[in-house]
């Protein structure tokens, strides 16, 4: 052989020694990068490193795994690599695209392999979260651009205390706060001006849930409700001109409850106007009973084929019931009627309505050819409601049917 000859092929051996090296070095420096310290777990991470996640497995099975020492090490470099992510992230120093082809081949290598990583779940979901902060930043940033404060402020509030672009995020989400509460104001006194409160008070409340905290938007807030439930009850009050109007003030209160219902000044404004409803003496307890007391028809006819849903008979020739109405109403109602079943047309019979022992009203000439008729009796400051009714003969009955209760002053 040729000494040149063989000076070449020193040299091409000493070529391919050297560059064997050099990749054993790089290889090496990669994987102390991650901390790696065996040969093989540094290879390892060199593979993992350069997104060789086939080769990276192949070498977990064929050399790392079964080896409690080199497995932990293993482990450990997955960690300290998703650690790097998320800070890499973070700083902007790596984009997401390239985060996310890193986190594709760890989880492609993790899951191919035996390798157990104890927080595996949370360092994958910090790198998430670095990734949802950058995403957040800059669509805060296009959202406050157009104009869109709302969705400005709440991609902004997203934006991590550990991110490089926290502090200008901090600057940018007060001046989209600032002009997201000036919109929502503007808007709320123009649905004001138009007595729309509920729309104002929805809109305050959408941005209160953007901005808990912020002292303009719930003073506002808390002024249109108060202006809400006065402008209510005024409306309530103005419709209700006399005691016969209670329906209607009722109905107003009610549509008011439905949006607050738990407010007191409705509630009271509530029972006030429900006190003026016309109340059933049937439903209410007796006091006293004389003679066994009245009885009660269920749906009876009179002799001019009307038909009463409830209406008072005698027992006996005289029979009475007291009732403590504690001074709560005004007006005293009923039918006077003779049921189709009466007998003895000649008889006669009588209604008495006392009020604390006063006689307040009072018929002593019923006969079976009487046609029904209505009374009024004003029972304002009575305490005890006594009805009265007699007859001459227990086959001759009278009636008095539908009998209400109402209070009328207001």
């Amino acid at each position: 052989m040729n000494g040149k000859k063989f000076i070449s092929l020193v040299s091409l051996a000493l070529s391919v020694v050297l560059c064997l090296s050099s990749c054993m070095v790089g290889g090496s420096q990669k994987g102390n990068a991650l901390g790696a310290k065996s040969t093989d777990v540094k290879r390892f991470a060199s593979l993992l490193l350069d997104n060789e996640y086939a080769n990276a497995v192949e070498l977990y099975n064929a050399k790392i795994a079964g080896n409690t020492e080199l497995e932990a090490e293993a482990a450990t470099c997955i960690e300290t690599y998703l650690s790097q992510i998320e800070a890499q992230v973070l700083s902007g120093e790596c984009d997401q695209a390239s985060a996310k082809a890193k986190c594709a081949t760890v989880e492609k290598v993790y899951s191919q392999t035996g390798c157990t990583v104890d927080n595996y779940g949370e360092l994958t979901e910090s790198v998430d979260r670095a990734l949802a902060s950058k995403v957040a930043y800059k669509s805060g940033i296009s959202l406050m651009e157009a104009g869109n404060y709302a969705d400005a402020v709440a991609e902004l509030s997203k934006v991590l205390p550990e991110d490089s672009d926290y502090a200008d995020a901090c600057e940018k989400l007060e001046t989209a706060s600032e002009n997201y509460v000036q919109d929502v104001i503007k808007q709320a006194d123009e649905s004001i001006a138009e007595d729309n409160y509920m729309k104002a008070a929805s809109l305050l409340k959408d941005a209160i849930r953007i901005i808990p905290d912020d002292a303009t938007l719930l003073a506002k807030l808390n002024t249109c409700e108060k202006n809400y439930i006065a402008k209510v009850i005024s409306d309530a009050d103005a419709v209700f001109t006399d005691y016969t109007k209670y329906e209607d003030a009722l109905r107003i209160i009610q549509a008011g409850m439905q949006n607050y219902p738990d407010n007191d000044e409705l509630s009271l404004k509530y029972e006030y106007y429900l006190e003026y409803t016309p109340v059933s003496v049937f439903d209410l307890n007796t006091f006293t009973v004389e003679r066994g007391g009245l009885d009660v028809y269920d749906n009876i006819t009179d002799n001019m084929q009307n038909t009463y849903e409830k209406a008072y008979y005698h027992r006996s020739i005289k029979s009475s019931n007291t009732y403590d109405i504690m001074k709560e109403y005004n007006i005293f109602r009923a039918t006077v009627a003779i049921p189709n079943i009466s007998q003895g047309s000649e008889s006669n019979a009588s209604i008495i309505i006392y009020g604390d022992g006063k006689v307040l009203w009072k018929k002593t000439d019923i006969s079976g050819s009487l046609k029904p008729f209505d009374i009024d009796v004003d029972v304002t400051g009575v305490t005890d409601l006594k009805i009265e009714m007699e007859t001459e003969s227990i086959f001759f009955y009278v009636l008095l049917a539908d009998v209400t209760l109402q209070k009328t002053a207001k």
